[in-house]
């Protein structure tokens, strides 16, 4: 959790107001979903943009979502 915290806030000193991320830390004790979460990610990324859009600020959201596996890379760029 220590590395996790630092991290955050090495962001947030670049003028970020918000910082999360998938981490296992971030989870409950006993999560109800665990293995690669989409759920869990898009409830945190449209929370945050509906209470941006509320407070009418513009935002910046990078959402890497951890479930792309196939097909791989190199399929995807050949055969578009």
């Amino acid at each position: 959790k220590f590395l996790y915290d630092e991290c955050v806030n090495i962001v947030k000193s670049q003028g970020f107001d918000f910082v999360d991320g998938f981490y296992d830390a971030n989870l409950d004790a006993n999560p109800q979903h665990f293995a690669h979460n989409p759920e869990w990610m898009v409830d945190v990324a449209m929370t945050f943009m509906d209470e941006a859009e509320q407070k009418g600020k513009p935002f910046f959201l990078y959402f890497a979502s951890t479930l792309t596996h196939e097909p791989t890379a190199q399929d995807s760029l050949f055969n578009f």
